[in-house]
């Protein structure tokens, strides 16, 4: 529900314009004022809106204004109720207002003094109350708005740049980093939000989970002691008994039912919800599209193949081997108990899963990776990940003794599952929508087996009696199965991988074109970022012997080659545009036509001391030559800058004016036998970028001088 009026309220604010800021205002006045903003998430609001700003949906000093008008705003409403009305609510309870509730920020006000209105800010579940408590104290005003739009300014900045930098680092990543750079970033952001919430649960979790249950007794003892319940209970007593038996730890009909039915039947329901989108083709199929497009443009060989060996561990002898294993090491630990319940958890998210596939029958997405069959929706690796690894990771945590150890395994249970589900998007034989639908065919899986846990149909003295063998003999069994399982998965990533999964070969068979505009006929016409996301028009097209002698044509023509792209030129860049120094020759971002990024960068630089307002070519090689022998070469060629308060300069939408002065200084330079034009494929749907009209110029196809050479 929260999370709906979030998207809500952040879709309205992105698409209000101006009035957006005002939003920002009411979204921060909304987060201080008094008891509203225990409910508003006024914070979450503006971060997502500073990672707008990031964005170039709002300007960020604008934005920060409106969002420490509204902070300082709710504060001054605050204060002035503490001040006209305080100390009356608190003797007359008004609003859940009752003294034990303001304790903390009292104590907090009187050790603090004054600057208790600033520090107050930061802190959660007070910054509402602080102001009341120093209007209720009667501090001076003047010193009151001091302090309170000091941390009104430091709230606002906590809460806004935060998500500004982060969305400005995600377009710094998209801009620079190469496929590979963009996968490992991808990598590294999933490690880093989980041991975020291992940080989180680690220093949270106990006391949290502690503060939870005093709540749940505090409102289970009211309802036992609030006369209506009593006097209904008197009044149907065998409906009590049976819902006393469905809380009841005595028996696994009891709780353990209750808890799994609930579970369960939500579970059900968000499925239930996820294959009715599927089905109309709603949104959620739309996603499906874009993140498989997206994956597919991130595609590489390392990439292809540690996937393939992640998607191994979900193949049906690595699993029968793992639950061989699994039950071999319960019945050497004396724990054979569990065994019915791990047949359970991956029995019953096998049927599930086999189901749903024969009920929806939703094809595989093309062109993946690897060959597969069956249908798509859901996913049996990744119900799989969650009923089998997730039961085995379970299992461990039952052993372990200490929280840290538990949280640990937990973590590694979410990471397994991650990159199980992940590796089926990636290699491309499942869409987005199925790997979710089997976490949640996996998650029901694995809710019946952890309820089975306490139902116990199998004696462990059948186990006992029919295979007592000697400790040693049990250890030896349980490490042959772990062997078998390794051996295994070893025998499954040794073999070929699928011809697909394969990096293309470096020399591509030439194709031969009766005219130059065919390269663009038969692949793309636009240059896209690492994301896939179009970034300029192919307007050029050069006719070459090979690309050194391109690049000694537009040399010669006073364009310069730009630096290779790595660590220390790309921080060399920015220093210099901080520092308005000259970079003339600083790196271009990797472009991409097709699967392959630009073989030669060139620029020209514009205004002194602003390195990233320049004009760009960037070339590509292609495999397609004319049959007189000459190389076919694309080429995009615009002009970029970067705005305040961007990391990441942008393409303007002056392609066609640019190509136009090329041609006509290439000419000038004597540089080309002969320069035309030619109609840009489909004018009518290609954008050159996501803020800019589609492209209506034409193509120059520039068959340069072989002198440059």
């Amino acid at each position: 529900m929260m999370d709906s009026i979030t998207q809500a309220a952040l879709s309205l604010a992105q698409s209000a314009g101006v009035w957006g800021y005002w939003f920002a205002l009411l979204a921060a006045l909304a987060e201080t004022a008094f008891l509203l903003g225990l409910l508003v998430p006024g914070s979450a609001l503006l971060l997502l809106m500073g990672m707008l700003a990031g964005q170039g949906v709002f300007d960020l000093g604008d934005l920060l204004f409106f969002a420490i008008a509204g902070a300082t705003l709710g504060d001054n409403l605050n204060y002035f109720l503490g001040r006209r009305y305080g100390r009356n609510w608190l003797r007359q309870d008004r609003w859940f207002l009752k003294a034990e509730h303001m304790g903390k920020a009292e104590r907090f006000f009187h050790n603090h003094g004054g600057k208790s209105v600033f520090l107050g800010r930061f802190v959660p579940s007070v910054k509402e109350i602080m102001p009341f408590i120093a209007g209720m104290a009667g501090m001076e005003r003047r010193s009151f708005m001091i302090w309170n739009l000091a941390g009104a300014v430091g709230w606002s900045v906590q809460w806004i740049l935060p998500g500004y930098l982060f969305s400005q680092s995600l377009s710094l990543a998209q801009a620079w980093l190469s496929r590979v750079g963009v996968m490992a970033l991808i990598l590294v952001i999933v490690l880093v939000l989980l041991y975020g919430l291992r940080w989180s649960l680690m220093r949270y979790g106990p006391s949290g989970f502690q503060f939870l249950r005093s709540i749940v007794q505090s409102v289970v003892a009211a309802i036992h002691q609030n006369p209506e319940v009593v006097n209904l209970a008197r009044r149907f007593p065998k409906a009590t008994r049976i819902i006393k038996r469905r809380f009841s730890r005595d028996s696994w009909k009891g709780l353990p039912v209750t808890l799994t039915g609930v579970c369960g039947l939500y579970v059900l329901f968000v499925f239930a919800g996820l294959a009715e989108d599927v089905v109309t083709g709603d949104a959620v199929t739309a996603i499906d599209l874009r993140v498989n497009s997206l994956l597919a443009s991130i595609q590489t060989p390392f990439f292809n193949q540690f996937f393939y060996a992640v998607t191994s561990l979900g193949f049906w002898p690595l699993v029968v081997s793992g639950m061989f294993t699994a039950m071999f090491w319960l019945w050497y630990r004396e724990q054979s108990a569990l065994i019915f319940p791990l047949i359970v958890s991956v029995g019953s998210c096998e049927l599930l899963t086999l189901f749903s596939k024969l009920l929806f029958h939703r094809p595989r997405p093309v062109a993946g990776l690897i060959d597969t069959a069956g249908f798509s929706f859901p996913s049996g690796h990744a119900s799989i990940s969650v009923a089998f690894y997730g039961f085995a990771i379970y299992l461990a945590m039952r052993s372990a003794r200490l929280w840290r150890t538990r949280l640990n395994l937990l973590i590694l249970a979410l990471l397994v599952a991650f990159l199980i589900g992940f590796s089926r998007i990636y290699l491309g034989v499942h869409y987005f929508s199925d790997v979710v639908a089997g976490y949640l065919v996996g998650s029901m899986g694995l809710l019946l087996g952890i309820a089975a846990t306490y139902l116990n149909p199998i004696p462990e003295r059948w186990f006992e009696q029919k295979f007592e063998l000697a400790p040693a003999l049990r250890l030896a069994g349980a490490i042959s199965g772990f062997a078998a399982f390794a051996a295994l998965l070893q025998m499954t990533n040794a073999g070929k991988i699928p011809l697909a999964a394969q990096p293309e070969p470096a020399n591509r068979p030439m194709v031969q074109s009766e005219f130059p505009q065919i390269v663009l006929q038969e692949n793309s016409n636009q240059a896209s970022s690492v994301f896939g996301n179009p970034e300029a028009p192919i307007n050029t097209i050069f006719v070459a012997r090979n690309l050194d002698q391109i690049r000694a044509c537009l040399l010669a023509a006073g364009w310069l080659e730009a630096d290779p792209i790595h660590w220390g030129s790309v921080v060399s860049a920015y220093l210099k545009a901080v520092k308005k120094k000259d970079y003339p020759t600083a790196p271009l971002s990797p472009w991409f036509w097709g699967a392959d990024s630009q073989t030669l960068g060139l620029v020209q630089p514009g205004q002194q001391g602003r390195v990233f307002d320049r004009s760009f070519l960037r070339v590509w090689s292609t495999n397609h030559a004319l049959n007189t022998g000459e190389g076919l070469y694309v080429a995009t060629v615009g002009r970029e800058e970067r705005e305040p308060w961007h990391l990441v300069p942008q393409s303007l939408p002056s392609f066609n004016q640019e190509r136009e002065i090329l041609a006509r200084k290439l000419r000038a330079g004597q540089v080309t036998n002969d320069v035309y034009e030619v109609p840009y494929p489909d004018t009518t749907s290609n954008t050159s970028g996501i803020n800019t009209p589609p492209y209506d110029g034409d193509v120059s196809v520039i068959n340069l001088a072989t002198e440059c050479q």
